[in-house]
């Protein structure tokens, strides 16, 4: 088994993929593990698609892979196709533009090392600087998820995150928004499942002007959490206390 893989959704970003995969490839190697790297690109209709197969066929050792969607779902319908591609031990994707920088990937990586099931960045307990309308509707959004579906998570929809190939796989087949809520719905679901997370403070970049029409992205994804709360789709309270506690402590103390 792969020890490593990075998934990283993609839609129309022929201008910066080939340099964002020249980073993420150089991480990779720099990490020492084995790793494969899978693009999944949601329906792009710019020529992304080419690119990526050419970029996929200049890795000799077959380690970069392309899964095209051929039609626009929407960022979770691409992380979905992606994550089932994996066959790495630990799981990671990343968002292409590299707003996040790439260290924070390093970060993520480095919490599953430490006994968590997954390990998450989070724009709210680090210095990003967001325009106030969206950090106001992020809050609201984030707050309502912990409220309503009981996750302890603070940023459910921050582009970086890494999982346990358990997690992957409990988790994954149930999954049904394919927008925006989809990193929301995983979380709570792994919670459910007793998986531990773990924030980082991520320090993020603005490099592009955003391509997400931001008042229905809203309006949907609210909508959205109030469909999961009407399916029950909620961590139960007993399972609350202990989900942002280490993996392996957890067990161990369990035990004991």
């Amino acid at each position: 088994m792969t020890q490593l893989s990075l998934v990283v959704p993609a839609f129309n970003e022929v201008e910066l993929i080939e340099k964002s995969a020249a980073v993420f490839t150089d991480f990779l190697e720099q990490r020492g593990l084995s790793w494969e790297l899978i693009f999944s690109d949601d329906g792009s209709s710019d020529g992304t698609v080419d690119l990526l197969n050419n970029i996929a066929k200049s890795d000799k050792k077959g380690r970069i892979k392309v899964i095209a969607s051929p039609v626009n779902q929407g960022k979770g319908g691409a992380l979905t196709l992606g994550l089932d591609a994996t066959t790495g031990e630990t799981v990671a994707y990343i968002d292409a533009d590299l707003e996040i920088p790439i260290e924070h990937l390093g970060e993520v990586l480095d919490g599953i090392d430490e006994g968590f099931d997954c390990c998450v960045g989070s724009k709210y307990i680090g210095d990003s600087k967001r325009e106030s309308k969206r950090k106001m509707a992020h809050l609201v959004y984030n707050g309502m998820v912990r409220h309503l579906l009981g996750s302890r998570v603070h940023d459910h929809s921050c582009g970086v995150k890494a999982f346990r190939r358990e997690v992957v796989d409990a988790v994954l087949s149930k999954m049904q928004d394919k927008k925006w809520v989809w990193d929301t719905e995983f979380l709570v679901r792994a919670q459910m499942n007793g998986f531990r997370v773990k924030e980082i403070a991520i320090h993020s970049v603005s490099r592009r002007q955003s391509k997400v029409k931001f008042f229905s992205a809203v309006m949907d994804s609210f909508g959205a959490v109030l469909g999961l709360y009407g399916r029950g789709v909620k961590v139960p309270r007993k399972l609350r206390p202990l989900a942002t506690t280490p993996a392996r402590q957890a067990r161990v103390s369990s035990q004991g």
